[in-house]
């Protein structure tokens, strides 16, 4: 009695999963474009997460095998010569596509993962991003299918004494002074009354031979001559926002 009733159970689950089966490989595709967290167009600061110009996809082995495909990274085609996939890049207003990665000296690897079947297909902006890469990836000849994220450098330091130097990046978060017993009060300080030093970071640091400006103090010195004596700044901000720049400012 017990093994009839453990073979039911058994069948029953068996045809719950094959109930969501065919679905199941669709909604993990295009979970990342119905999220909410990864639907927006902005990311930290501002910037945008993703280009809204170009999706990437990957072919299936069998589509790669018969498509008419660029073979260096630098060609662009306008046809993959399949017509499944040429409708679809119309339909999209896609207009162009080139190879994602360059070719790698590691071809067994290059085969098992499909590193070479990945492709960035452009968009005239006829058809939104997230429709496009919807459409594509309901396309027999395509595998998977994503955004084109865009990644940005994050170089702040970290030196355990980076918060102390809120000229950098200021939260309110130095400690007021109390007396006889130093900064050790409600933190004070005025949000976003900094340098914006780490947006700066994100554009790079400038040339390392840049002369910093700097003012001399002679008392009793004229402005016009501080002023003819002062170095020709090679560079705006650079010096300043370095990360190297915060150690020499606690």
């Amino acid at each position: 009695m017990k093994k009839i009733a453990c073979l039911g159970i058994f069948l029953l689950l068996m045809g719950l999963l094959l109930m969501v089966w065919p679905q199941t490989g669709l909604q993990a595709s295009v979970r990342r474009i119905a999220s909410p967290a990864t639907g927006g167009q902005e990311s930290l600061d501002g910037q945008p997460a993703f280009a809204t110009d170009r999706i990437k996809i990957k072919l299936t082995p069998s589509a790669k095998g018969r498509a008419d495909l660029p073979q260096d990274l630098n060609t662009e085609k306008s046809k993959f010569g399949i017509s499944s996939l040429d409708r679809t890049m119309q339909r999209n207003g896609a207009y162009k596509f080139k190879r994602a990665h360059r070719r790698v000296d590691d071809l067994d690897w290059e085969q098992t993962t499909g590193f070479d079947r990945w492709f960035i297909i452009m968009l005239d902006g006829s058809t939104d991003v997230h429709a496009a890469l919807a459409d594509f990836l309901t396309d027999p000849e395509v595998e998977d299918a994503d955004l084109e994220y865009f990644a940005y450098p994050q170089a702040v330091p970290n030196d355990p004494y980076y918060g102390y130097n809120w000229g950098h990046n200021n939260t309110g978060q130095f400690p007021s002074w109390v007396p006889g017993s130093g900064y050790t009060g409600p933190t004070v300080g005025t949000p976003g009354f900094d340098t914006h030093a780490e947006e700066a970071w994100n554009h790079g640091y400038g040339a390392a031979t840049a002369t910093p400006w700097t003012t001399p103090t002679k008392p009793g010195m004229a402005r016009s001559a501080r002023e003819s004596r002062l170095p020709k700044p090679t560079t705006t901000l650079a010096w300043w926002a370095a990360p190297e720049a915060a150690a020499l400012c606690r």
